[in-house]
């Protein structure tokens, strides 16, 4: 019963991050994902500030990846789990809101009497999964858990002992329509003690001659008032009121105290049957429908998504029908068949390339394809399905990008020499196992001199035997694969090429890459001729003016 429980951990396994969620955002800030992970976050429910990152959970685990990808792939194909715990989160969260209230104290009433509405809610979370979760079957080992643990909850005589009691309780309290004062008077006919006669569980009844008529309620049961209490105007002054209001609310809190001593024993069971097991869940909770219900959106648009198989460590890494599913969701939404339209490409890591050199004609749909390797890789160590056909993935200690500097360092160092200081960064975090997606690299130098330190630093990521993807305009780059290649290194990565296709005819993109040499130049001159800046366009503008 106390057994500490995680939708998204196995029992007993660590749940703290290798990194903070705050650098690895950092690392992946240039993959353009804010859209994504407030989805995956928050869901259709609405932006919740206490909700935890989605990159909080990022793990390199492979049991911890296949115990949650069971969870959502329990959530993704049987609807009933995913309605019963849709419902049930905004409750949990309302507990969770509840629980962290100050506890009650023996002079507070008001909060011991506001603690029932904790231990109704907690009831009645706990019932509704408990014949909820019993007419499912989940596959999952973690729903299965979950239902055992509630099952033991909802059955043990402490939780049926605690039902009874609240509802008794409960309706004691929560019954109270009404109460009878007392005012003893002097002889000047002056108050001189009041005190409250009784607590009912009925209103009492304007003692007004016409309203009682047109009620048809001529009768005296000890329900009618003769004259309203709270009466103002030039007689009673609003601090008067006020007075009068306090002493009412100080007498029924003590008459109400004496009610919150019976269930005081009401109280320690709920202790005993604590609610922090659930409310534990309720982040998780959202993380996994909101998750699922992304997917969910994906899928009703007619796009593809696969659970990946896992990759052992020597086993390569291969994606079929892979697509960026942000931009993929725009095309769907824009047209009707917009989801047949989306281009989609395969990659593969394995010992023939884990090096990728990416060229292709300028806006060929380089960076997109990058992207999505990333976005895929992340999903995936989040335990969720990627967007493709299928996939066999190897996990990755940490996704690095290092794409085109925005302006962060250049007044000190220069474009270039900035590029470089952040990329020795990049290298001090890279391990055999890490996945890095360089875009435009070099970029802020000659053609010539960025060759040829490309050529050294892939070199170096041969050594490290980490996974890249080199998005670049250095097509040149190319010629010098088989010269990196031939380079003797114990257990180094091969290098090998992806290229962005053109119809050569008409300069028209595809956006579907290929693993083969590239057709040698980057088309900038149809760039160039799309936007009206060729020499040809240029003069022709001049001359009509």
């Amino acid at each position: 019963m106390d057994e500490m429980f995680s939708l998204l951990y196995p029992t007993g396994m660590s749940t703290d991050s290798i990194y903070s969620t705050v650098s690895m955002q950092a690392e992946i800030v240039d993959l353009g994902l804010d859209a994504l992970f407030h989805e995956i976050s928050n869901g259709p429910w609405g932006y919740r500030t206490k909700q935890p990152h989605p990159l909080m959970y990022f793990t390199s685990d492979i049991q911890i990846i296949t115990y949650r990808s069971n969870i959502v792939e329990d959530l993704y194909r049987q609807e009933a789990i995913y309605l019963l715990l849709y419902e049930l989160l905004p409750l949990l969260e309302d507990l969770r809101d509840l629980q962290q209230r100050d506890r009650w104290s023996d002079d507070d009433t008001a909060a011991s009497l506001y603690t029932v509405s904790e231990i109704e809610l907690y009831l009645s979370c706990v019932e509704r999964l408990y014949h909820g979760l019993c007419s499912t079957q989940p596959a999952s080992q973690g729903l299965q858990r979950l239902s055992q643990l509630i099952a033991e909850r909802y059955e043990s005589p402490t939780f049926q002992s605690l039902r009874v009691d609240t509802r008794k309780l409960s309706f004691s309290v929560r019954n109270i329509k009404s109460i009878t004062v007392g005012i003893n008077l002097d002889p000047q006919l002056y108050p001189c003690e009041a005190g409250i006669i009784s607590v009912n569980d009925q209103l009492f009844r304007s003692g007004n001659l016409i309203d009682r008529w047109l009620r048809l309620d001529m009768k005296d049961d000890g329900f009618q008032s003769l004259a309203p209490l709270m009466a103002s105007g030039k007689e009673r002054s609003s601090e008067q009121n006020l007075a009068l209001s306090r002493a009412i609310n100080s007498a029924l809190n003590t008459i109400l105290k004496g009610s919150v001593r019976e269930w005081r024993n009401c109280i320690k069971m709920y202790a005993v049957t604590s609610s922090n097991f659930l409310v534990g869940l309720a982040p998780e909770i959202r993380f996994l429908l909101s998750s699922v219900s992304w997917m969910k959106q994906l899928a009703l648009k007619g796009l593809p998504l696969c659970r990946p198989q896992v990759a052992e460590n020597e086993e390569s890494s291969v994606i079929d029908g892979l697509y960026h599913p942000l931009l993929a969701i725009q095309a769907a939404e824009k047209q009707a068949n917009g989801a047949s339209s989306v281009v989609k490409n395969n990659i593969t890591f394995d010992e023939n390339g884990s090096i990728y050199i990416l060229t292709g004609p300028n806006q060929g749909g380089k960076t997109v394809f990058m992207q999505a390797v990333g976005i895929a890789q992340l999903l995936y160590q989040l335990g969720l399905f990627v967007p493709a056909y299928s996939a066999t993935i190897r996990p990755v200690d940490r996704v690095l990008v290092h794409a085109q500097s925005q302006a962060r360092d250049h007044q000190m160092k220069g474009r270039f020499g900035e590029e470089c200081s952040r990329l020795q960064q990049v290298f001090g975090k890279l391990t055999c196992n890490s996945l890095l997606l360089m875009d435009e690299t070099f970029s802020s130098t000659s053609a010539s001199e960025a060759a040829a330190i490309a050529g050294e630093v892939l070199l170096a990521l041969r050594v490290s035997g980490c996974r890249v993807i080199f998005a670049t305009h250095l097509h040149e780059l190319t010629d010098q694969i088989d010269k990196l290649n031939a380079v003797p290194l114990e257990g180094g990565s091969r290098i090998d090429t992806l290229t962005a296709e053109i119809d050569t005819a008409s300069g028209q993109r595809s956006y579907v890459l290929r693993r083969s040499r590239p057709q040698g130049n980057s088309y900038a001159r149809d760039i160039a001729q799309k936007y009206g800046v060729t020499y040809e366009q240029l003069v022709r503008v001049m001359n009509n003016n």
